[in-house]
């Protein structure tokens, strides 16, 4: 990410702190699934947010030809997220500030995981179909 000024990172909380979204989601991988998004109807302002967090765009058409068409950021990789939750927290109100810290002790979490092998471990098993971990030998 860029090094932002102190104007920046209070532009894009407040993107962030009105349209956008951080969740973590524990399905998909044995750490969960992370993303950072934001997608709105004016591409001058997702183009801007894009630049600043140095990522893409991408155009949505709408289903319902009433509808306009969008633009959306999403970043998936845990440590570019991790690093834009540590950047933008000061800046939040309470409820995001919650969600933030939540993604951030679960990056924390994954971080530990990692360099205790979890990665290595995780590839030697397999979902079960409630959720529950199977070794794979």
């Amino acid at each position: 990410m860029k090094n932002l000024t102190e104007i920046e990172k209070g532009w894009i909380a407040g993107i962030m702190e009105g349209e956008g979204s951080l969740k973590w989601n524990e399905k998909g991988s044995s750490q969960g699934q992370i993303r950072l998004q934001l997608q709105m109807t004016d591409k001058d302002v997702v183009e801007k947010l894009a630049n600043l967090l140095e990522t893409n765009i991408t155009e949505h058409l709408p289903k319902n030809p009433k509808h306009k068409k969008t633009w959306r950021i999403s970043i998936k990789n845990w440590d570019k997220v991790e690093e834009i939750a540590k950047t933008l927290l000061p800046y939040m109100g309470n409820r995001r500030t919650e969600e933030y810290s939540l993604v951030l002790e679960k990056a924390e979490k994954r971080k530990e995981w990692i360099a205790q092998g979890g990665r290595n471990i995780a590839w030697k098993r397999k979902r079960n179909n409630d959720g529950s971990w199977e070794k794979n030998d």
